[in-house]
């Protein structure tokens, strides 16, 4: 009797213990599956989206807008998970702001980790950005206006012309808030389809959270 006793109990402990360990196991999957094709929370470290996005932030960012792609990593581990990828079921929009891939070096072997930068779309193809000094022009129209751009400067000096062909339609021009502490796209060129991760929605530390 004892021994059925025990082995009753040990059989009612397994069957609880693989019960937890499914549910954890769901768990594990689904947060998984929501921080690859739904939703995940990135830290900006650096000023470049000042003020709109303080530094030492951390932001929501949708991944479905403009590419859904399979997750990075296996779940819990660094093995690769394969690369597979689908246009997104939203479009870019002037003045989104992006989180990407920085496509410096994308193309060299000798880089391992891939960088992640955010900043705000400015154009679209079939787009013409002039960047002056003191403020930047999307098809001849100023627009630093639009937002709370940080410009140092009040020169009307040009320094660069940028025009996106239309047939490129899969190609962004990507600028940071803070004109004068931003790596983007007056630098690294466009920013292809490919690159995308997602669209950043709201700013929830420090509090209080605001929508972007």
């Amino acid at each position: 009797m004892k021994v059925s006793n025990r082995h009753y109990w040990f059989s009612v402990r397994a069957k609880k213990l693989v019960r937890w360990l499914k549910l954890i196991g769901a768990i594990v999957i689904i947060s998984w599956l929501c921080k690859a094709l739904l939703f995940s929370v990135y830290y900006v470290p650096t000023q470049s989206m000042s003020p709109t996005i303080q530094p030492n932030s951390y932001i929501i960012v949708l991944k479905f807008p403009y590419r859904l792609h399979t997750p990075a990593h296996w779940p819990l581990t660094n093995v690769p998970f394969p690369d597979l990828s689908i246009n997104g079921i939203g479009n870019m929009n002037h003045n989104d702001i992006v989180v990407f891939e920085d496509p410096v070096g994308q193309n060299n072997s000798e880089i391992v980790s891939k960088r992640n930068l955010v900043k705000r779309c400015v154009g679209l193809p079939g787009d013409t950005i002039q960047i002056y000094l003191a403020h930047t022009t999307l098809n001849s129209q100023i627009i630093d206006h639009k937002h709370n751009v940080m410009i140092n400067t009040k020169s009307d000096t040009l320094l660069k012309v940028f025009a996106i062909p239309q047939k490129k339609s899969n190609s962004y021009f990507m600028l940071g808030d803070n004109r004068t502490q931003s790596f983007d796209s007056r630098y690294f060129g466009l920013v292809p389809q490919k690159n995308l991760i997602g669209r950043a929605e709201a700013k929830i530390w420090p509090w209080p959270p605001k929508w972007l």
